[in-house]
């Protein structure tokens, strides 16, 4: 799926790219910039979206996936990520508890909704790296 939409993405830049060669002296960019600031549907524009020390809430994830949306972005990475208390305090949901998998749920089935895909990392901490 990656390769495809990579792929994709580098298609449409390469065929950008050619158009420029053909626009008149002066450059007539304005459907570059029209594809930029309004990407098609079939763009993925992706984001890690990292859960920080416990602090999530069932309000705080619905309202990130509405922005999300606004913003044009289709589909983010869920990372817990544990740092120390000095860079940021502990919230009260602790990973794989009972609320913390609700919480979950909920972004799930809200990202569903609002048609955006979720990618979960494979386990807490920066394992992507």
């Amino acid at each position: 799926m990656m390769i495809r939409n990579f792929s994709l993405f580098l298609a449409v830049f390469v065929l950008s790219l050619a158009g420029c060669q053909t626009t008149s002296k002066r450059g007539d960019f304005s459907a570059i910039e029209t594809a930029f600031v309004q990407p098609p549907a079939s763009v993925q524009t992706s984001v890690y979206w990292y859960w920080i020390n416990d602090n999530i809430s069932k309000e705080a994830v619905v309202k990130d996936l509405q922005a999300m949306k606004e913003a044009g972005i289709n589909r983010a990475f869920i990372g817990n990520i544990g740092l120390t208390e000095e860079e940021a305090p502990y919230g009260k949901v602790k990973l794989f508890s009972d609320e913390w998998w609700d919480i979950m749920h909920t972004a799930l089935k809200t990202a569903t909704e609002l048609n955006i895909e979720i990618g979960i990392f494979n386990g807490p901490g920066w394992s992507q790296s």
